[in-house]
């Protein structure tokens, strides 16, 4: 088990997107949170997905998922 895997971020462009993006993980029994990034976001406006800890997903397959609803991350 590697570490960072249970913390995955993921930055949204908007509260309405990361609610959106959580609704439909949710579904997909991916559980997660919105939560308000401080300082560090670039963007600006500030919110991330967060992936929580039980979830054995990589960043990768979250985004292809988030990609079905319209939700783009960039995989940096």
């Amino acid at each position: 088990h590697n570490s960072d895997m249970n913390n995955l971020i993921i930055d949204m462009k908007s509260l309405t997107q990361a609610e959106k993006a959580r609704a439909f993980l949710m579904k997909k029994n991916i559980p997660c949170v919105v939560e308000r990034s401080f300082g560090n976001s670039s963007s600006g406006c500030g919110f991330v997905l967060r992936i929580l800890g039980g979830a054995e997903v990589s960043r990768g397959e979250v985004c292809t998922l988030l990609k079905m609803v319209g939700v783009n991350c960039d995989i940096s």
